[in-house]
């Protein structure tokens, strides 16, 4: 029966484009100014005694501001992933939480390794990482969360316009599932943009549909994008829900979704 599941994440994950094809690489990554760690070195005026003095203080000049810029610099996967706890998933950056049914079967971090290879250096080259993968073995509806880096302009976008983005994401997708529509044996390929409630707010999304000739089954999903800042890192976030049986399901499956406080 995992075998089946398996098989079934790995489908979800290869046809879930999530956004990630709009935002190459692009991040607008702020490095630290070398100047906080540039050495103080204090000259000594007329005293014999004072360069055993200055020569011990610069050690500890430099020894702060290395521990200070390692923190600017890169908080760690931390400060970005979201974590796992049985059914529990919850994502501090993006400031959300879903309780999943115990009918849906959650990959864990060592499967998730065997898709993704060094998630670090992904993020780091404009790639999409995959947070989250569950999948209802009742129904094969599924829940797949991604991240992957902005640029800040459409960081902006998705805060203050994100309609607008989702008009430029449309057509890269509809590129996307074309593309996979023969290998795949796809059919009816249809992307729209529209909306749906999430966290109790009426927000723009994508939604897709396309029939699986293989099965002779319709496949529905909905995504939403989110983005926030990790220091100077901006990054997005896609939620992608997806059924087999309407596109009302696709988008109810949002609710499991809850607002995060720490």
């Amino acid at each position: 029966k995992k075998r089946v599941i398996a098989l079934l994440l790995i489908f979800c994950l290869a046809l879930s484009a999530c956004g990630g094809s709009g935002t190459k690489n692009e991040t607008t990554t702020t490095a630290p100014a070398e100047s906080t760690t540039k050495e103080v070195v204090t000259i000594p005026e007329t005293t014999t005694a004072a360069p055993e003095t200055t020569t011990a203080a610069p050690e500890t000049t430099t020894a702060a501001p290395e521990t200070t810029t390692a923190a600017e610099e890169d908080p760690g996967l931390d400060s970005v992933l979201g974590t796992k706890d049985g059914q529990s998933y919850k994502q501090e950056l993006f400031k959300i939480k879903a309780d999943l049914p115990t009918n849906y079967y959650i990959a864990s971090d060592a499967e998730m390794g065997q898709i993704q290879e060094n998630v670090e250096e992904l993020l780091d080259t404009g790639s999409t990482v995959y947070d989250l993968c569950a999948v209802d073995q009742t129904s094969g509806n599924s829940i797949v969360v991604t991240i992957f880096p902005v640029t800040m302009a459409e960081h902006l976008m998705l805060m203050t316009a994100p309609g607008n983005y989702y008009d430029a994401l449309i057509p890269e997708l509809e590129n996307q599932y074309s593309s996979l529509a023969e290998d795949a044996h796809l059919e009816d390929i249809k992307v729209e943009k529209g909306s749906v409630t999430f966290l109790g707010k009426e927000v723009p999304c994508v939604t897709l549909s396309w029939l699986e000739k293989d099965y002779d089954m319709v496949h529905y999903q909905t995504q939403i994008m989110l983005s926030e800042l990790n220091n100077a890192k901006p990054y997005g976030l896609c939620i992608t829900t997806a059924s087999y049986a309407s596109a009302q399901q696709a988008a109810d499956l949002l609710g499991l979704f809850e607002a995060y406080e720490q």
